[in-house]
């Protein structure tokens, strides 16, 4: 089903944004697509791919003509691959309590579906994750009960081997925990859990060599929020404040916003740090098709990184660094989608600056 979706043109005034509507235009996205939950593909220059975990809802929009192209409504969403040359999006969902893979062209013509009936997805199941079989591994489910990934192969008859990623030995630290996310990417499963205590939390990344048995954990600062995905040999995170955390953010002190950790091993490749002077100081960062977009609301700048963190453009903003996605960009032009206060979320563009003031070639 194809809708038209208001759009905001920003105009560049000296040091400010200035949001200009077109005339009758109302937001129509959902706000659940500015949610980190939801995941953001890039599907050609001008067509961004929205995995909504949060309304299991996948949309195709067309940025250059402002559209949604496609939509499909599905009843759960646990996982989600993209691939390129030829396109094909790898969905995880269900179907009568069974893992169901759909896999969906770039215009979203269903091209195949196979359900996973020997396996049931009860209560008792968390997350599912997918991963495509190649030279030295054949294609796996795992699906994570309780503290345990249960991996399933063809003919997926029964689990092929179970793997504990130590949900109790979390549980003793930290007041409650939960299961987010897991990725699955040959030899590594990568765990993203949330440990809570009292008012405060922190997001762990557990991260388990199938090969090897070896297993090492990842721990976030405090009071912050954290997206991941796998990049190759790379675990890449990003962290954004949570405006209104007790205590506020650390002040005077580097703060990770970006880092690439090398999944072998867990050291940091490459890290983008950023000081506040202000504990009331509030940051939003978003990882879209490899480039970084960072909100700063001490310095009043959106700036833009590529993946080894390196200074692209900049432009000023008013306002606090949240509510925003970053799903596009062409040149020195930046697509994002904006939360409204009358509700949902709009589409505007944001035309980037060097660092000596002149508009982005």
């Amino acid at each position: 089903m194809k809708k038209s979706v208001g759009m905001v043109v920003v105009l560049w005034f000296g040091s400010l944004w200035v949001l200009a509507g077109l005339a009758g235009a109302a937001p129509l996205f959902s706000e659940s697509l500015l949610d980190k939950s939801t995941e953001v593909y890039s599907l050609d220059a001008s067509t961004t791919l929205f995995i909504d975990r949060i309304d299991h809802r996948i949309q195709a929009l067309d940025l250059s003509r402002n559209t949604i192209k496609w939509e499909l409504d599905l009843p759960a969403i646990y996982d989600s691959r993209v691939f390129t040359n030829p396109h094909k999006i790898i969905i995880i969902t269900s179907e009568n309590n069974h893992p169901r893979k759909v896999v969906l062209s770039a215009e979203g013509k269903i091209l195949s579906s196979q359900v996973f009936t020997r396996i049931v997805l009860n209560s008792q199941v968390k997350q599912v994750a997918w991963t495509f079989s190649a030279a030295n591994h054949q294609e796996e489910l795992a699906v994570a009960y309780s503290d345990r990934l249960f991996f399933y192969q063809a003919p997926w008859f029964k689990a092929s081997r179970t793997v504990s990623y130590a949900l109790k030995e979390y549980s003793r630290r930290y007041e409650n925990v939960a299961l987010d996310r897991v990725w699955l990417e040959f030899p590594y499963a990568v765990l993203k859990l949330r440990g809570g205590a009292l008012v405060q939390g922190r997001d762990l990344y557990r991260v388990l060599n199938l090969s090897s048995g070896g297993s090492y954990t990842l721990s976030m600062p405090w009071n912050l929020t954290t997206s991941g995905r796998i990049e190759g040999e790379e675990l890449v995170v990003t962290r954004s404040s949570i405006a209104g955390s007790p205590g506020g953010i650390d002040v005077n002190r580097a703060n990770p916003v970006y880092t690439r950790y090398a999944l072998p091993t867990g050291k940091v490749n490459i890290e983008l740090t950023k000081t506040f002077s202000s504990i009331d100081s509030n940051w939003t960062s978003d990882y879209f098709n490899h480039r970084l977009m960072l909100m700063n609301s001490e310095t009043g700048q959106l700036e833009e990184y590529d993946q080894q963190a390196n200074l692209i453009g900049a432009h000023a903003f008013t306002g606090t660094p949240s509510g925003v996605r970053f799903v596009g960009y062409r040149g020195n032009q930046l697509w994002l989608l904006k939360y409204q206060p009358s509700g949902g979320a709009e589409l505007i563009t944001v035309n980037l600056m060097n660092s000596s003031g002149a508009p982005q070639p």
